[in-house]
């Protein structure tokens, strides 16, 4: 079956894992806005390939830093700093800290 096939093709070495889903290396590409257009508008971004996914053995191996939209390396929080005591955080329609209302307390 195709399944159990292993073959040279035109993009490189062709083999499939259990599912039928293809064996082969995925390039990870990243957005990136140039130096100048930072602060403006996004009119002058670029995809930028920052590193290979070998699917084969699921090893990522990045050969540059991955940029993030505030223009550096570093990762952006996944949630919002803790709050003082006394202070919650709110949601929509302001995000933030807010004291707690009477009668209810935060630690």
């Amino acid at each position: 079956t195709i399944l159990s096939s292993r073959f040279e093709g035109l993009s490189g070495d062709i083999a499939f894992d259990e599912n039928g889903d293809r064996l082969a290396p995925y390039q990870v590409m990243n957005l990136q806005a140039s130096n100048e257009a930072r602060g403006r508008s996004a009119s002058s971004v670029a995809l930028v390939l920052v590193g290979l996914l070998d699917s084969a053995t699921s090893i990522i191996n990045l050969t540059s830093e991955i940029m993030f939209g505030d223009g550096t390396s570093k990762p952006p929080m996944d949630r919002p700093p803790g709050c003082q005591p006394g202070h919650e955080y709110v949601g929509a329609p302001v995000l933030g800290c807010s004291a707690c209302p009477s009668g209810k307390f935060a630690e």
